[in-house]
């Protein structure tokens, strides 16, 4: 239930955007409505990666869930566009402990073998939340509820999801929660999550003025920019002394001229696609225990159908922009969820934790920074554009509405407004090249995956004529039976791993 609202939640606004933008006045903030969720998400999912090694999964969670419906309450009232950027912000921070308190639930109930398929239908179900969150998204916006609705819908899942966890979810403490206060606190590694927090703001608000507010030479741009550059440094120096973009509802929107709930309708093909694609190379996986092909394949096709993204005119046709999605979204749907499968092969149980959270991590940060540069190409190249067009002012046409396709005959003749047209559709699919080079760099790199098949850990019983244990099955990081170590084998129930049979207590 959580996950399906984190779904809803992640897509529901998209539609909403265009007139949220229109109500505030806040073009310049788009990229934010989605930034500031995903970098708050992303910049601590690390962390709680630790927090459910440390304290009670059951807690945390609640807690997790509580401060998300804090953040959503917040972006319901919001009277300004920055407090719905702070309230996202919360949400996105309580997020990342839903995520990893999902992840952790499954990894200790589901045998690794049965993973793919399980994971299967824990993306088809998010993905069908994913797919009617555009539509819900457009009708409320339309609808005399408006937009904040999109927010006020999460409290009664909260609420749900809360009874269920409360009542059904079994009290477990962390694998180390003997450890003093303090110890964990310190193992949570909470400055580098501030540092990269920090970073990561800097470049976005460098995107954001650079170019568009600002010349990219100006101080502030430059400087946030270095900012970035010397707090990422510093965020590795402390790691190492420890050790979906919203703009195709713009495009229907102020290209189409549809109105948000069509939007959102007409974004249902990528969805559907990715959705019985994940469903496909789950099961497969499981079935043939190989994973890493899916990878190859989903993300050349991902590519095929960016690069059709990039091509995409005023005058399209419904069988391109609806057909273009299914084939994305089903390169999408293959490969999504290989790299949460692959790190759970090859990475030793004591890892899993870490490497579990890494995983989202990495995936939210690609996001979030895409969606920031994604803004920053499509402002800039929307601005000058709009400049060539004699008899406009490129800022009043911006705040006008005509995003969202509010055309006021009275400000520009209809010549005009085509011109306008054509100005967004060039700026969007140019900010579609972004993922075209994204992902082609992706399929480059997952050339080099190391090729391992899942175990089945169903095959064997420990001390069968096997000579090695169940543990020794699941886990490929433990020493052949007979050989010597001075160390003794380590827990294998991790947040991301199964429990075991005969595993050594902490």
């Amino acid at each position: 239930m959580a996950g399906i609202m984190l779904a809803i939640d992640g897509s529901i606004l998209s539609t909403a955007i265009p007139r949220i933008t229109s109500e505030f006045n806040s073009i310049d903030d788009i990229g934010w409505y989605a930034s500031a969720y995903l970098l708050a998400q992303m910049s601590l999912q690390p962390t709680f990666g630790r927090v459910y090694i440390y304290f009670e999964a059951k807690i945390m969670f609640l807690i997790s869930l509580f401060m998300f419906e804090v953040g959503s309450v917040i972006c319901a009232v919001a009277p300004s566009s920055p407090v719905l950027i702070l309230g996202r912000a919360i949400a996105g921070a309580a997020a990342a402990g839903m995520l990893t308190g999902n992840l952790a639930i499954f990894g200790q109930v589901v045998p690794l073998r049965n993973r793919p398929r399980g994971m299967a239908i824990m993306t088809g179900l998010y993905s069908i939340a994913t797919l009617a969150g555009p539509t819900v998204g457009g009708l409320l916006t339309d609808s005399r509820l408006t937009w904040r609705f999109c927010f006020w819908i999460n409290l009664p899942f909260g609420f749900i999801a809360a009874v269920i966890v409360i009542f059904i979810l079994h009290r477990k403490p962390g694998k180390l929660a003997n450890l003093p206060l303090k110890e964990k606190i310190g193992r949570l590694d909470l400055a580098s999550a501030s540092v990269l927090i920090a970073s990561l703001v800097c470049l976005f608000l460098g995107l954001q003025w650079g170019g568009s507010t600002d010349p990219w030479s100006a101080p502030r741009v430059w400087g946030c920019l270095i900012g970035f550059a010397l707090l990422c440094a510093i965020f590795i120096g402390l790691q190492a002394h420890r050790k979906e973009s919203y703009l195709l509802p713009i495009w229907f929107q102020g290209v189409k001229g549809t109105d948000a709930t069509l939007s959102g309708v007409y974004m249902l093909p990528f969805t559907i696609a990715s959705t019985i694609a994940v469903l496909v190379a789950g099961f497969s996986m499981t079935a043939s225990g190989h994973y890493v092909p899916f990878m190859w394949v989903g993300s050349l096709i991902y590519v095929a159908g960016s690069v059709l993204y990039a091509t995409l005119k005023t005058n399209s046709n419904a069988g391109k922009y609806l057909g273009y999605q299914i084939l994305a979204g089903a390169g999408f749907g293959a490969a999504i969820q290989v790299t949460f499968i692959g790190v759970q092969v090859v990475t030793p149980a004591i890892d899993m934790p870490t490497v579990c959270a890494l995983e989202v991590f990495f995936r939210q940060l690609g996001g979030s920074v895409g969606i920031s540069v994604a803004q920053s190409i499509f402002l800039n190249t929307l601005t000058s554009h709009l400049r060539s067009i004699s008899g406009i002012d490129p800022e009043v046409v911006i705040h006008s509405g005509a995003i969202e396709g509010s055309w006021s005959n009275e400000l520009m003749t209809s010549s005009t407004i085509n011109l306008v047209k054509d100005a967004l559709n060039t700026a969007i699919t140019k900010a579609f090249l972004l993922p075209i080079g994204a992902t082609a760099v992706a399929a480059v790199f997952s050339l080099g995956m190391e090729r391992r098949q899942i175990q089945d850990d169903r095959v064997l019983s420990p001390g069968k004529g096997t000579g090695v244990s169940e543990n020794e099955v699941i886990s490929p990081d433990k020493r052949p039976a007979g050989e010597s170590t001075s160390n003794p084998p380590l827990e294998e129930h991790t947040v991301c791993e199964n429990e075991t049979k005969g595993g050594k207590g902490e």
